[in-house]
C-alpha cells in the first residue's frame, strides 16, 4: 500500500539510506536527492506529498530548496533538518511555512512520526481547499441563477405573442392562427433560450400560464375566421 510519495534530500548518503528504508518500510514511496538542485529537478519531474530536506547541502541548501518548492506549491508539507540550528534559519523556515524544524540527529521513529503527521496535514489541507473550491462554485451558481431569474422575470414582463395566419390553400382563406412566443428581453433573442432558462429555473409553468393568457387575449382581438 502506497501511503504517499516522499522527496528526501540530504548530502549524506548514509542518512538517505537509513531514512529511506524507514519510510519505505512504513509504506511510503521515497525518492532521494543528494543536494538541493537535484531535489528541485526531482520535484519538477514528479508529484510528492511531503518534502524532507537537510538545510546544509551543496549547490542549493535546504532553505533554497524550500523557496523553490514554495514558488510552485504553497501547500505541500515541508520538513527541514539541521545539525546546526540557528535563529535565522528557524525564522526563515517559519516564514516559508515548514511544518517541522528538526535538530539532528533525528531518529527514524521521530522522522516517521513527523512524516505521518505531515501526510495527515496534507489530507486536511486538500479537503479544505476542495471545500473552498466547491463553495466558490456554489456561490457562482447561485449568482448565475439569480441573474437568470431576474432576466426571466424581465422576459415574462416583456413577453408577447405573434399570430401567424394559417391559410387554406384551396380557397386562399385564413382558417386559423399560429401563436408564436416572443419577448422583448435582450437576454433571450429567440424563444429557445427563453424556454431553456425557464426549464433551468423550474419555472416552465410560469411561462405556460403567460403564453395561455396572452394567447387568449390575442385571440379575442383577432378577426373571425
Amino acid at each position: 500500500m502506497n501511503r504517499g510519495r516522499i522527496l528526501l534530500a540530504d548530502d549524506d548518503g548514509a542518512i538517505l539510506h537509513v531514512y529511506g528504508r524507514v519510510l519505505e518500510s512504513a509504506g511510503y514511496e521515497v525518492e532521494v536527492a543528494h543536494d538541493g538542485l537535484e531535489a528541485v529537478e526531482a520535484y519538477e519531474r514528479g508529484k510528492f506529498d511531503v518534502v524532507v530536506a537537510d538545510i546544509s547541502m551543496p549547490r542549493l541548501d535546504g532553505l533554497g530548496l524550500l523557496r523553490a518548492v514554495r514558488r510552485r506549491d504553497s501547500d505541500i508539507p515541508f520538513v527541514l533538518m539541521t545539525g546546526g540550528p540557528t535563529l535565522d534559519s528557524a525564522l526563515s523556515a517559519m516564514e516559508f511555512g515548514v511544518i517541522r524544524y528538526l535538530s539532528k540527529p533525528v531518529t527514524g521513529t521521530i522522522l516517521l512520526e513527523v512524516v505521518n503527521r505531515a501526510i495527515a496535514l496534507r489530507d486536511v489541507t486538500s479537503l479544505r481547499r476542495r471545500a473552498a473550491e466547491l463553495l466558490k462554485q456554489d456561490e457562482r451558481r447561485v449568482a448565475e441563477r439569480a441573474g437568470l431569474g431576474e432576466a426571466l422575470d424581465r422576459g415574462l414582463a416583456a413577453m408577447w405573442m405573434a399570430f401567424q395566419p394559417i391559410v387554406r390553400w384551396s380557397t386562399k382563406e385564413i382558417y386559423g392562427y399560429e401563436a408564436l412566443l416572443r419577448s422583448g428581453e435582450p437576454a433571450f433573442p429567440h424563444p429557445g433560450l427563453f424556454l431553456d432558462a425557464a426549464e433551468e429555473l423550474g419555472r416552465i409553468h410560469d411561462v405556460g400560464r403567460a403564453v395561455r393568457t396572452r394567447s387568449a387575449n390575442g385571440i379575442a382581438l383577432a378577426p373571425a375566421v
